[in-house]
């Protein structure tokens, strides 16, 4: 097995573990979301496999978690999910915002964010 195979096997597993995850729980939200990529990527899916939206589909995932582990989380305790494999100083680059796009994408995945530790103003 080459390494393009170890690579399509990985998202394969993922891909899979979301959807069945998805049928268990009627999530018809997540179900229509895969369908929609499925048929984004008829055409386009030649050899290696890339996620178009890494971020989107590491999103899925923390939303189908089981929720015995934790039911929220906050926004920094995602962006450190999503952004595993960055280091840490785009990490921090990307906190400069707050991390807005990533909140976007959250409220529109409909994962919801534990409230964040406010600081006082000086």
């Amino acid at each position: 097995m080459g390494p393009e195979e170890i690579r399509y096997r990985d998202y394969e597993k993922e891909i899979c573990e979301v959807f069945i995850k998805a049928v268990l729980e009627h999530d018809r939200e997540t179900i229509i979301e895969l369908a929609d990529t499925a048929a984004f990527f008829k055409d386009k899916l030649v050899g290696d496999f890339e996620p178009a939206d890494p971020v989107r589909l590491k999103l899925l995932k923390i939303k189908d978690q089981p929720r015995a582990i934790q039911r929220t989380f906050t926004i920094r305790q995602i962006a450190k999910q999503v952004y595993e494999k960055n280091n840490k100083e785009n990490l921090e680059h990307r906190a400069a915002d707050g991390f807005s796009a990533l909140r976007r994408l959250c409220k529109e995945l409909k994962i919801p964010i534990r409230p964040s530790r406010k600081t006082r103003k000086k």
